[in-house]
């Protein structure tokens, strides 16, 4: 017989007479049932925007047995950032909330691993557990940032067009299109200097686009920033200085001529020195 069936029953007693006596049979529940989650593993994706606070609906679990020897109570694993509550309907049942407890960060935590676990009200009790994956979903919410904030380049004055002068390198902590970069001049960047270098927005080479005047120097400034609608932006200086490029042959200036005496050299001995002159 089974307590997780109809509870009480109804006998008569048929005796020689015409008398009935109807007697009520009861089964006794004993808590032989454990818990059980209608799900193992429960998947969340929670902003790292969300406010302390917010609840998540969690599924919970079902218990064969009645009255004391069914669900009591949930635990959740220890979590700085997450707590629960519990709800208990008309019928009695049990049900759990995910409540955040404080402010997310994904770039401090991506993923949480929780543990949930329903128990009865048995003695001894008995309980089983469900896994809680928690994603912290991503906002653009970290600034892009260059190793350096000014950048000196050197670059002679007959570079050709199309020569790589440097490759921006800049970071985002952010993920996905939050931390896709775009690098552009800004608007303090003279004509002049936009100019003279290309700048490419997605891979941020710096190209000669035009000759290069000696002794000018050219200070572009530089801004980088992420995708979204709503970017945040960083910005940086390059000091880039043309060099001289002579159009005059190095020339000594008389023919030397030297006669090395016979004995033992060592590599590296200094045998003559020479000057030469432009």
């Amino acid at each position: 017989m089974s307590g997780q069936g109809a509870p009480r029953f109804s006998l008569y007693s048929a005796g020689c007479g015409e008398l009935l006596c109807p007697l009520l049979l009861e089964i006794m529940d004993i808590n032989d049932n454990a818990p059980v989650f209608r799900r193992e593993t429960m998947h969340l994706d929670i902003s790292e925007s969300t406010a302390p606070g917010e609840r998540f609906s969690l599924t919970n679990a079902v218990d064969a047995d009645v009255g004391a020897n069914s669900i009591k109570t949930y635990y959740l694993s220890e979590s700085k950032y997450f707590t629960i509550e519990i709800q208990t309907g008309s019928d009695g049942s049990k049900y759990v909330d995910l409540v955040i407890n404080s402010n997310l960060d994904r770039e401090e935590q991506a993923v949480h691993h929780l543990i949930l676990t329903a128990a009865d009200g048995g003695v001894p009790a008995r309980s089983s557990t469900a896994s809680i994956i928690l994603r912290v979903l991503d906002i653009n919410d970290n600034a892009p940032y260059f190793n350096q904030s000014i950048y000196a380049i050197n670059v002679t004055e007959n570079s050709p067009i199309g020569t790589l002068v440097m490759k921006l390198n800049a970071t985002d902590l952010d993920e996905g299109t939050n931390a896709e970069i775009t690098y552009s001049y800004t608007l303090y960047t003279s004509e002049k200097t936009q100019e003279k270098f290309s700048l490419n927005s997605n891979t941020g080479e710096i190209k000669v686009k035009d000759g290069l005047v000696l002794q000018r120097t050219l200070f572009p400034h530089l801004k980088k920033y992420s995708r979204p609608e709503l970017p945040l932006h960083v910005s940086m200086f390059w000091h880039c200085a043309p060099c001289r490029l002579s159009d005059r042959l190095t020339h000594f200036p008389m023919s030397y001529s030297f006669l090395l005496r016979g004995g033992t050299y060592s590599p590296g001995v200094v045998s003559v020195q020479l000057s030469a002159f432009y």
